[in-house]
């Protein structure tokens, strides 16, 4: 058994609200898979191997698991009842609420089709693509002004647990 620990101090995050903090994981991993799909990638061209091809439809899986994921986020936001204006405007807007949930189910229950009605009614959608970046990028901008990283990075440079922060850009420097 490997025993992990221990842990610096949380110090400077007590007052950080646990529902957030809960949902900033399902954002987290939403992410995670959001910055594996390569955005450029080019669809039409032709495949020499295919390993080449492959490496595509790797990418849109990635791609389609990435914006159901993201719907779990957006409904641990609005089950919350959380505020945020440019969030609670990306998420009026043309019904995109509903048919990224039913991309969600789509994605996550079985079905007979690689790629369903619900799944295209969302990805054909006009701006779709735009409104998922923007969501994004809103969301991102939520969370970082949700936890504030000063108090608590300045006790793990104290407690020798990091090097250094970089405030301007927010990297995190570690002993090697």
């Amino acid at each position: 058994m490997v025993k992990l620990g221990p842990f610096p101090s949380t110090k400077g995050a007590e007052d950080w609200d646990t529902n957030i903090l809960i949902l900033f994981k399902h954002w987290s991993v939403a992410k995670s898979i959001g910055e594996t799909v390569d955005l450029n990638i080019n669809a039409v061209q032709a495949f020499d191997t295919v390993l080449e091809y492959n490496k595509l439809l790797a990418n849109s899986d990635r791609l389609l698991i990435w914006y159901a994921l993201l719907f779990v986020v957006v409904e641990g936001y609005q089950e919350l009842k959380l505020n945020d204006q440019r969030i609670d405007e990306l998420l009026e807007k043309d019904n995109c609420v509903l048919l990224l949930k039913r991309f969600r189910n789509s994605m996550f229950h079985f079905q007979k089709a690689g790629i369903t009605e619900k799944m295209l009614e969302f990805l054909e959608k006009k701006d779709s693509k735009d409104w998922i970046n923007a969501l994004n990028e809103a969301l991102d901008k939520f969370f970082i002004k949700s936890f504030p990283m000063d108090k608590p990075l300045e006790e793990l440079k104290k407690s020798g647990f990091i090097k250094a922060v970089d405030n301007e850009t927010g990297t995190v420097f570690f002993y090697s």
